[in-house]
């Protein structure tokens, strides 16, 4: 009786021994999984900024990244504002969800949706001009991201995309009734309308949307220069923040091929494009401040040459209008919705006049 006891005693122990055991590797070769992949995503993420970098710098250009590797990945893209809205508490990041490997971007504009799971990412840069070049732009976009551009035609975004929006995923239509699904991972409205809009604040969404989860859709509304983003709640459509008014101006000059109007098209929500921009019109002030230093340099450089006088002469009309720029700018990355959008066009205007006007008379222009 004595032996059974101790030969069952034996037994129990090697059990608990070994269940220990064993559950040590396994917590040895769940920690070694967990580094293995931090560390992948960490270099996907180090890869990625690299591309992104490289394709900034190409303007004008469309690539295509095959992300088949990690197709499993959501990527997401971020552009956050405090409650003031001030470009020095913009929090600026794209990484992959569910992980700490991210990418702050404080001062690049990275414009994508929200959320982006795909095995090819479509990554477009454009300059943006107010009316100089300031910077690049970047949009990140998906062959699984599908864009409906419903319009009656009569825009003229409407054409311009048509020409420019080729190897993405969009399709032209004049009814919201013929958006279809077929398995994309996000679907975007675009709504140009002339009148009547396609959709409004606590409409039914279409049915084909309808199943989908919220995060899966959305809709921007340009009109007249402003722009207004819509989310899907359940089978309606809400104007986001709940507020009817919450029009975003589109502060730009209006030319053909306006990133900014791009820009709109692209982000994930009105406080991505608008912390975006912000970020824009902080550079725009340095820019044009720089600028500013130029016209002082070239003022005195012609004041002691009579042979200037004339180029003085059309220099002088408006000798400070890049720093009156510069301070308008200023005050958009404060407070976007308080931007003096019509100070800066009308700047950027001036500018560009003075500029042919001084091509025109033969003197070396300012940009």
């Amino acid at each position: 009786m004595k032996g059974q006891v101790t030969v069952q005693f034996n037994w129990i122990y090697v059990m608990v021994a070994g269940a220990a055991i064993l559950l040590f590797f396994i917590m040895i070769i769940t920690q070694q999984k967990e580094m293995s992949e931090k560390r992948l995503n960490y270099k996907v993420m180090n890869i990625l900024e690299n591309i992104f970098t490289g394709s900034t710098v190409a303007e004008n250009t469309k690539n295509f990244l095959d992300t088949s590797g990690v197709r499993n990945e959501v990527f997401q893209f971020r552009c956050e504002l405090d409650e003031a809205g001030g470009i020095y508490d913009v929090f600026s990041y794209y990484g992959i969800s569910g992980s700490s490997a991210s990418i702050e971007s404080p001062l690049s504009v990275v414009v994508a949706p929200l959320n982006v799971k795909t095995n090819k990412m479509i990554l477009w840069s454009m300059p943006y001009k107010l009316p100089f070049k300031v910077m690049d732009f970047l949009f990140v976009t998906s062959e699984n991201t599908k864009y409906y551009v419903v319009s009656d035609g009569s825009s003229d975004f409407y054409i311009e995309l048509m020409n420019s929006t080729n190897g993405l995923n969009v399709e032209f239509i004049d009814n919201v009734g013929e958006v279809e699904y077929n398995g994309e991972y996000h679907v975007r409205l675009i709504l140009l309308e002339s009148g009547i809009p396609f959709i409004e604040h606590e409409e039914a969404v279409p049915l084909e949307l309808s199943v989908l989860n919220n995060d899966q859709v959305s809709a921007v509304r340009f009109h007249d220069g402003a722009v207004l983003y819509y989310v899907k709640r359940g089978d309606a459509w809400y104007v986001e923040g709940g507020n009817e008014g919450e029009w975003t101006p589109l502060v730009s000059t209006g030319s053909e091929r306006d990133a900014v109007a791009y820009a709109a098209l692209f982000a994930g929500n009105a406080e991505t494009f608008r912390c975006n921009m912000m970020k824009a019109f902080k550079r725009l002030s340095l820019v044009s401040e720089v600028l500013q230093d130029k016209v002082d340099l070239m003022v005195g450089a012609y004041e002691s040459r009579e042979e200037y006088a004339d180029c003085l002469s059309i220099l002088k009309d408006d000798s400070t209008m890049y720093r009156t720029l510069s301070l308008a700018a200023q005050q958009c990355t404060t407070n976007y919705l308080a931007c003096g959008q019509f100070t800066l066009r009308d700047q950027a205007t001036k500018i560009y006049d003075l500029n042919q006007e001084l091509s025109a008379a033969g003197c070396t222009r300012v940009y």
